[in-house]
Order: structure tokens, then C-alpha cells, then sequence
């Protein structure tokens, strides 16, 4: 067991290494590696159930009878889907679009966003996309990274130009990653478009806008966004942290009285307010 484990430690290390250099098709090389290393775990595996008494433990994943797998599916669609469980060439197209959506989703939440960007593209090469949910996994991947977020607007752009329906997550997750690279400008208008494709706002489109209001200390754009919140309620609930956001923006651009009218009212919502400013006084006093 030691064997196989620094043997599949070794193996991912080179195989993501190979995946984040080339981008490419793992080589053959690779799968006669990793071909090896499944007999080897096959065999550790079946040393196991049987020391179990010949019943599996239920952790075990179970071997799908038709391909699951990108670079299964790829395979089959360059063959044809004659021989496989697919019953034609447009069910298996379906179900490859969606494990090249998953690859790059789930390389953006990694933080790779060069893997997920090369997963994009190669699908556009080979004629299987681009998709709109393609498109939309992209342009979130590459906002994982905040250094990414003009590649982001780039590929959000690209979602429009194609016809392709932006979706709600898309736009929040773009605003969110352009709000931290202090572009705040850029955010709020991501956020305006979202609400022109006739999305409403949530929690979390608020609280980018806070964010944002924090971040150039716009009172006034605070206080309004919290004007909208509380005429909401019912869908929208507005708790201590979002009045303390407003008041310490308000206190941040010197608006004294504004600021204590926050406090009040969030007194009056059964709120006690312990600013930024209030934490750094007694930090100061401590």
C-alpha cells in the first residue's frame, strides 16, 4: 500500500504538471503509466474486498458501462458512435459538451485558469463548441483568478457578441472579480447590464455593491442600495453586517449625521453596530 501511494503520488504530480506545461492530450506515455498504476490498485483493491470477506465496502466507485470520462467521450466522438451505448452522434455530442463545461469549471475553481482556458479552446477547435454554458464556465473560471479579469470581461463580451444568454451566476461572479481588483467602475456596470437582462438582485449583488460604495466611499450609492434592501423585505433581508458596511462607508466619507442615522436605524432592527472605525479606536486604546 506505501508502494501505490507514493507511486500515485508521483503520477499526479506528473500528470497535472504535463496538463498545466502542454495543455494537451495526455500522451501515450502517461496512459501506459497510468494503465499500470490501475492493475496495481486493481489488485490492492481486490487483496482488500477480499480481506473484507468478498464484500465491497460501499466507498468503492463503480465502473460506468458507457463513457463518462472527456477524453473517453472525445474518443468515442472521433470514432463515431457506432459500438458505443450512445444511440446517436448528437447524444453523445450532449454529453461531451457537458464534461468539457465540467473540466472548466472545475479547473476555475482550482484557480488553473490555464487549464480551463485550454479546455475551452481545444473544444473550439475540435468543432464541439463554443456552447452557451461553455461560454458562461469560462468567463467565471478565469475571474477565480483576480490578475485574470480582463481576460474575463473579454470572454464575457464574447457571450453577447455570440448570441449567447449570459446567465445570473456569470454576471455575479465577473462583478465580484472585477470589485476586487478595484475596479469598482467596471463592477457596477456588470451589475447594471445584469439587471437590464432583467435579473434582480440578490444577496450577494448587494453586497458587491456595498463593496464596491466601500471601496470609493460613495455614501450615496450605500445608503440608496440600503434604501432598496429594506423595501424589499421579505426577499431581501438586511442584517448587522450590511448596516455596518453602510455606516462605515458613510463615516468614511464624513457624513457624520447620515452615519448615526444608520446606526439608529439598525438599533431600531435590533442591531448593535461595531464599526471598522470602532474596532480600530479600541485596538488603539488596547
Amino acid at each position: 500500500l506505501k508502494f501505490l501511494a507514493a507511486q500515485l503520488g508521483s503520477c499526479r504530480q506528473g500528470c497535472v504538471g504535463a496538463m498545466v506545461a502542454a495543455l494537451a492530450r495526455p500522451t501515450a506515455q502517461i496512459r501506459a503509466r497510468a494503465g499500470a498504476l490501475a492493475s496495481v490498485a486493481a489488485a490492492v483493491a481486490a487483496v482488500f474486498v477480499a480481506a473484507c470477506g468478498g464484500d465491497a465496502p460501499h466507498a468503492f466507485a463503480r465502473r460506468h458501462a458507457f463513457p463518462v470520462g472527456k477524453w473517453q467521450l472525445l474518443e468515442a466522438w472521433e470514432r463515431g458512435a457506432g459500438g458505443t451505448p450512445y444511440p446517436d452522434q448528437q447524444s453523445l455530442l450532449t454529453s461531451l459538451r457537458e464534461a468539457y463545461v465540467q473540466e472548466i469549471r472545475k479547473w476555475g475553481h482550482r484557480r488553473k485558469w490555464q487549464v480551463a482556458l485550454a479546455n475551452f479552446e481545444e473544444m473550439n477547435e475540435k468543432g464541439i463548441g463554443p456552447t452557451e454554458s461553455s461560454c458562461n464556465a469560462v468567463a467565471s473560471a478565469m475571474i477565480e483568478t483576480v490578475k485574470q479579469w480582463r481576460r474575463s470581461l473579454c470572454l464575457f463580451e464574447e457571450i453577447r457578441s455570440r448570441g449567447f444568454s449570459t446567465r445570473h451566476e456569470t454576471f455575479l461572479n465577473v462583478a465580484d472579480g472585477v470589485r476586487k481588483a478595484d475596479r469598482w467602475d467596471v463592477a457596477l456596470q456588470v451589475l447594471q447590464d445584469m439587471r437590464q437582462a432583467d435579473y434582480q438582485m440578490d444577496d450577494f449583488g448587494y453586497e458587491i455593491t456595498l463593496k464596491c460604495a466601500e471601496g470609493f466611499a460613495g455614501w450615496e450609492l450605500a445608503i440608496a442600495t440600503l434604501m432598496e434592501m429594506r423595501a424589499r423585505e421579505g426577499e431581501i433581508t438586511v442584517v448587522g453586517p450590511q448596516y455596518t458596511l453602510v455606516h462605515d462607508v458613510c463615516f468614511k466619507a464624513h457624513q457624520d449625521e447620515i452615519a448615526a442615522w444608520v446606526e439608529d436605524e439598525a438599533s431600531n432592527d435590533g442591531y448593535w453596530l461595531m464599526g471598522k472605525y470602532d474596532v480600530d479606536a479600541e485596538v488603539e486604546e488596547y
